[in-house]
């Protein structure tokens, strides 16, 4: 009975160093994924987030795409160059679909025979629309391929993420005065304003134009 007992406690343990061998084994094969960042900014202005992978070891090409709200966000350019590269990597996007609450822009990533490095690989601008109302507006993603530089390519999959920017308007209500201000300093650099008053560079890019006559309009008041 004794030595029963002991093979029993035996086979336990060799279960139990199996069981976490399995699962270093799983951890350790866990495939790679890409996401964006988050980010913030106000109606009428823009935000830039970036495109990060991580976990990837043999994927050279990508092919996925990100969605977003088209009435709150949109691409500036979104044929061909909506997404800037960090990388020694080509990323071509494209405006795949459109409708009334969604944008689909697909990206693909080549180039070389080098693995897709970890980390920051690229940056995409999206502009706010100036009836952005207050809050988070959610960018998804979804994967579509990837594969490794090998002949015939492996593919590989990769899990993808999501973006939240938060949407944060002006709490300055705007009025004559103001907007005197704004035709006085148009296409002026710098544009820093006078001590104790708002700048009229709303959307904070250095430069007084329509886009902040516009924001202006958006909060106007009666000062």
């Amino acid at each position: 009975m004794r030595k029963n007992k002991i093979k029993i406690i035996i086979a336990g343990a060799f279960l139990a160093a199996g069981v976490l061998c399995v699962q270093s084994f799983i951890s350790a094969q866990a495939g790679p994924s890409i996401d964006l960042g988050d980010g913030s900014g106000i109606p009428g202005g823009s935000v830039t987030l970036d495109l990060i992978v991580a976990g990837n070891s043999s994927a050279s090409s990508f092919v996925g795409f990100i969605k977003y709200n088209p009435t709150e966000l949109s691409v500036p350019d979104p044929i061909n160059s909506a997404i800037t590269p960090t990388i020694g990597k080509i990323i071509e996007t494209s405006l795949v679909a459109q409708t009334a609450g969604e944008n689909t822009l697909k990206f693909v990533i080549y180039g070389g025979q080098a693995v897709i490095p970890n980390g920051k690989i690229g940056t995409i601008t999206f502009n706010i629309s100036p009836s952005a109302t207050n809050g988070a507006k959610n960018i998804t993603m979804a994967f579509d391929s990837a594969a490794t530089p090998a002949n015939p390519p492996v593919p590989v999959t990769f899990t993808v993420g999501s973006a939240t920017v938060t949407v944060s308007g002006p709490t300055i209500v705007y009025g004559s005065y103001d907007f005197g201000r704004l035709v006085a300093r148009w296409l002026q650099t710098p544009v820093a304003p006078p001590a104790g008053e708002p700048t009229v560079d709303i959307d904070g890019n250095n430069i007084v134009n329509t886009r902040d006559l516009g924001l202006m309009m958006h909060n106007w008041g009666t000062n």
